[in-house]
């Protein structure tokens, strides 16, 4: 979602689009070629990052912008976790999961550069979001491992693995989390009564050091609604997300009917 919360990106008929939240209306931003996954929109809501659904371009990350121009790529081997920074100018990825350092791919010349120091403490993790305040960076533990880390940032730059803040969460807890706007709660997907339901657990305002037990935001446990735990995401007081609605019709036959025709 863009920084404003007016602009969301997702995926219709296999393309990608943008949501103007404000109005309702959907943007087509591409319209032909293999099918396009993991959508992000920009911070300032001028471009939209995405891949396309084949083996060979897998580390590829393309760059449109919303209001017309052309595709490009930015990425010839970006990592599957892509983050935007919250100048809209760069992306934040991990080219190869066992890598000991993120990167950072400028979206206009495609020049990278790595994020801090390298460090085997970054073996494990992969970066998922910046802070609203642009004062922490959230990270996750690379599956089984379900715990988050908040990683400070000084100047624009990550702090040494001493400072780091791990947030264990439940073994049901799936990957994705969000950060509240002011860095005080951590929302995230867990499976604990045997639906995918939003849970948030309060996080200490000067330590970051998780506070008291987990408690359920939402409950999905209509059979009709469908929480996607990896498409969710949080802007101010509003969490938007997807749901997939699934319905049925039942019809009755008249036997009877049908024996006497």
């Amino acid at each position: 979602i863009s920084s404003d919360g007016n602009r969301i990106s997702t995926t219709y008929d296999k393309q990608a689009w943008t949501l103007e939240v404000s109005s309702g209306k959907r943007r087509e931003i591409t319209r032909t070629g293999k099918d396009k996954y993991e959508v992000i929109v920009s911070p300032d809501g001028l471009h939209v990052g995405f891949r396309e659904s084949s083996v060979t371009l897998r580390g590829k990350l393309f760059i449109a912008p919303i209001d017309g121009g052309s595709v490009r790529e930015v990425c010839s081997d970006c990592g599957r976790e892509v983050v935007w920074f919250p100048d809209s100018r760069r992306i934040l990825t991990k080219a190869n999961p066992d890598d000991l350092a993120f990167t950072v791919v400028d979206i206009d010349s495609g020049s990278k550069s790595l994020f801090g120091p390298s460090t085997p403490a970054l073996k494990s993790l992969l970066p998922m979001e910046f802070s609203q305040n642009g004062l922490w960076l959230l990270a996750r533990s690379r599956p089984p491992e379900t715990a988050k880390f908040l990683i400070p940032l000084k100047a624009g730059q990550p702090s040494g693995p001493a400072d780091w803040i791990r947030i264990n969460l439940p073994p049901t807890a799936k990957q994705t989390s969000r950060l509240s706007p002011d860095a005080q709660i951590l929302y995230f997907a867990d499976a604990a009564d045997g639906k995918d339901c939003i849970w948030a657990i309060r996080l200490d305002a000067a330590t970051k050091k998780a506070t008291g037990a987990p408690f359920p935001v939402f409950h999905f446990h209509s059979l009709s609604q469908l929480f996607r735990p990896n498409r969710w995401v949080i802007h101010g007081n509003q969490i938007f997300l997807n749901l997939n609605n699934r319905s049925s019709k039942i019809w009755i036959a008249d036997e009877t009917a049908q024996t006497n025709n």
